[in-house]
């Protein structure tokens, strides 16, 4: 679990137990609670709860925000109040129905000449950097698995190593969406099932596609 550091970080921790305890995975609002925890330092030190004025600076939404980023940040923040009022704090609740509705988009269905300036553009912008070496190779690859094996982002960000079977051609999906396990044949079109010197030179257990998160943390 992340090490939290403000006055709050005991009920941030119980929280997280809680919910992992009843099923839910709770990766992305740990995220939330983190820089949560982080604002609380720098701004609200002395604070041992969450006040209407804590909140309301949280939930202040930024020009390029839209209504579903502050919602999935302030989420976490209203069940940490509601847990806090369970312990007997006086945490106050920060309704999520006033940030109003969230902005509706219509699907976009590629046409073939999309598909293939796009997949150009990948194979081609991404150059060797110090900071992420295997970007040249990463991200074609990443946009190629969610493509053409139908995956969702967070699943190919999560592959590992040990999970592709290159003798099979299949990739393993472990603990997604309703905690569920599946097998996916690869398309041909990853490229991988015959890239063996790429994935014998990462370390079984490392992820292939690592998180944007990650990356940023090690600038």
């Amino acid at each position: 679990m992340s090490e939290f550091k403000s006055a709050l970080a005991p009920y941030m921790r119980g929280l997280i137990a809680q919910k992992r305890a009843l099923g839910f995975k709770y990766y992305e609002q740990e995220n939330q609670l983190l820089k949560f925890d982080s604002m609380l330092q720098e701004h609200y030190p002395h604070a041992d709860t969450i006040t209407k004025e804590i909140a309301e600076y949280w939930a202040i939404r930024k020009p390029y925000e839209k209504t579903a980023t502050v919602r999935n940040r302030m989420t976490p923040i209203a069940h940490l109040a509601l847990y806090m009022n369970k312990l007997g704090c006086n945490s106050f609740v920060f309704r999520l129905n006033e940030l109003g509705k969230e902005e509706k988009y219509p699907a976009h269905i590629y046409s073939d000449d999309e598909l293939y300036r796009f997949f150009r553009a990948v194979d081609t912008c991404c150059h060797y950097s110090s900071e992420v070496p295997y970007r040249q190779f990463v991200m074609p690859l990443l946009f190629r698995m969610i493509y053409c094996c139908a995956l969702r982002p967070g699943e190919a960000l999560r592959i590992s190593v040990r999970d592709v079977d290159i003798q099979n051609g299949t990739l393993k999906i472990l603990a997604s969406k309703y905690d569920s396990d599946r097998l996916i044949p690869m398309s041909k079109h990853c490229g991988i099932c015959a890239a063996h010197t790429f994935k014998q030179s990462i370390p079984i257990h490392k992820t292939i596609c690592r998180s944007f998160r990650d990356i940023r943390a090690n600038r």
